[in-house]
């Protein structure tokens, strides 16, 4: 008996070595891999603003991916964000560079912008997207207002009496460098955050030009009535009260 516990002992130790040393290098791995991306990118940020000014981000909510190049360097890939200027259109762009592992020294870099699909090639502002538009901040549940000119200026007013000024070129909103992805929906527009993915949907009240239904800035018949919806920020009910001469009430 003394002898068969001596060796479950030995193998439950083994087993726990094992695990040990498993863990162990997956800890190295993940580790080694954060590391890569973070020299990556920034040297690839290092070689944009080098060559072409301006700023660049990286995506937070879509991880880079590495890959095995030797036990000392570390292959990344992934994509980006260039802003000329304030003012300027933004371009996504696509990436590739070689890590060292042991100096930190990143290499064999290489970039390429892409083009937007939505995006003119001249920058101009689409007619769905010129005009008023209306919707609700995901954070507070305030009101937020979208005037958005053809000259691509637009004006940023919050519930509280804030004001921002930003501007669209293409499907790109740059509001003070946080950058969104506008695109069309019924009877409004929807911005997409470019960082982290938060979505908000702003709706014309029968005066602006995101209806694609309205004729003389009349309410369509099928808009006109009482609504109820759900708040998916809070779970609470939503009530909208949409009037034949635009006015709306929302509760």
């Amino acid at each position: 008996m003394k002898k068969l516990f001596n060796k479950k002992s030995i193998l439950s130790g083994l087993g726990i070595m094992v695990f040990s040393l498993v863990c162990g290098v997956f800890t190295q791995t993940f580790a080694q891999n954060q590391y890569a991306i973070q020299q990556a990118q920034q040297a690839v940020s290092d070689k944009i603003t080098r060559d072409k000014g301006g700023n660049v981000t990286f995506p937070t909510y879509s991880q880079a991916e590495t890959y095995y190049i030797s036990r000392s360097q570390t292959g990344v890939r992934g994509s980006g964000t260039w802003t000329k200027s304030y003012n300027s259109n933004t371009q996504d762009f696509s990436y590739e560079a070689r890590v060292d592992n042991r100096r930190g020294k990143v290499d064999k870099i290489n970039y390429k912008f892409l083009r937007n699909d939505n995006d003119n090639d001249n920058g101009k502002i689409s007619s769905w997207a010129i005009g008023t538009f209306y919707g609700r901040n995901p954070q507070t549940g305030g009101n937020i207002t979208l005037n958005i000119n053809s000259n691509g200026s637009v004006v940023v007013t919050f519930e509280n009496g804030g004001t921002n000024y930003a501007n669209i070129s293409g499907d790109r909103l740059n509001n003070n460098g946080v950058i969104s992805r506008v695109t069309r929906i019924n009877n409004g527009i929807r911005t997409t955050r470019i960082d982290n993915g938060e979505v908000i949907d702003y709706f014309t009240n029968g005066y602006g030009n995101g209806n694609g239904n309205q004729q003389g800035g009349n309410v369509p018949n099928w808009a006109i009535g009482t609504f109820y919806a759900r708040n998916p920020q809070t779970g609470g009910n939503i009530t909208l009260n949409i009037n034949s001469n635009g006015s709306v009430v929302v509760t």
